[in-house]
């Protein structure tokens, strides 16, 4: 009989551990030369993990990314095309399968508003033809595709400022938490998006 049971046990055991494995859902991303660029474990909405290789100009793997969402922050990943500027998604398929190359995550958001916090959208300038990111949640007159996620409205132990930066020569517009980029590359300063974790 306490084979009986002890054989029972191992099955429901296996039968558990097969359930919690077909909960996670794997996808892969390949660029044109046949490279993994990116790779998406995702258990649902606060437990993904996004990674991301990029490759140098003689096709060695130069620099992999590890984001993980969790309940309280998401990644926002950054994708860059010259002819359509910067690109923000919580989402690295989106990017990749819109034929962009990834820059690696750039910030991190919060998944919920509260108190001291406010949301931060993504908008599409038709006339432009690019995407940025706003607190305006009319997207300043443009097109509203979104929430991304929320920010905190004053500094703590553990945030970053993050910055929105504007190049009128090619209408394109830049999140970052470095300022740096936003002057090295010839942007204007726009807005404070807030304090991110």
């Amino acid at each position: 009989m306490r084979h009986f049971l002890a054989s029972v046990a191992a099955l429901a055991a296996l039968s558990l551990c097969a359930s919690v494995a077909r909960a996670e859902t794997l996808t892969y991303g390949y660029d044109e030369l046949g490279r993994l660029v990116g790779a998406v474990s995702d258990r649902g909405p606060a437990a993904t993990t996004t990674t991301i290789y990029l490759y140098d100009k003689a096709d060695n793997r130069s620099v992999v990314f590890v984001a993980k969402a969790d309940a309280t922050k998401r990644p926002v990943f950054t994708f860059f095309e010259p002819s359509r500027g910067h690109f923000y998604t919580l989402g690295f398929l989106e990017g990749h399968n819109a034929g962009m190359d990834a820059a690696g995550p750039t910030f991190y958001l919060y998944t919920s508003g509260g108190s001291g916090r406010y949301a931060l959208y993504r908008c599409y300038d038709a006339a432009g033809g690019n995407h940025f990111v706003t607190a305006s949640s009319n997207c300043e007159g443009q097109t509203v595709e979104g929430i991304l996620g929320y920010s905190a409205a004053s500094n703590a132990a553990g945030l970053t400022e993050l910055h929105r930066c504007f190049r009128a020569s090619d209408t394109d517009h830049l999140v970052t938490a470095n300022m740096a980029e936003c002057t090295n590359y010839g942007y204007a300063y726009v807005q404070s998006l807030g304090f991110v974790p």
